[in-house]
């Protein structure tokens, strides 16, 4: 599935929709749903990275620089 970039002309509630379905197929959105506790149990670590990275994926490059300090998907979530 081709998801086009959010670029801040586009409509965003579109996008996180599109984005949102994305996370949900590949079974990624439980992270998206509250805070991870720290440390990231072993299970939970590596869907949180690709929860983190698909929306990354997806974004033009400027609003990536905007939200690449978020550490976690939720962070960059809200920041979006």
């Amino acid at each position: 599935m081709k998801v086009d970039k959010f670029t801040w002309r586009n409509n965003f509630s579109l996008w996180h929709i599109k984005i949102r379905t994305v996370l949900k197929q590949q079974g990624l959105w439980t992270p998206l749903l509250k805070p991870a506790p720290n440390p990231l149990p072993a299970d939970i670590t590596t869907m949180e990275e690709k929860a983190h990275s698909t929306p990354l994926l997806a974004l033009e490059d400027h609003i990536i620089a905007k939200v690449a300090k978020e550490d976690i998907a939720i962070g960059m979530w809200c920041k979006l």
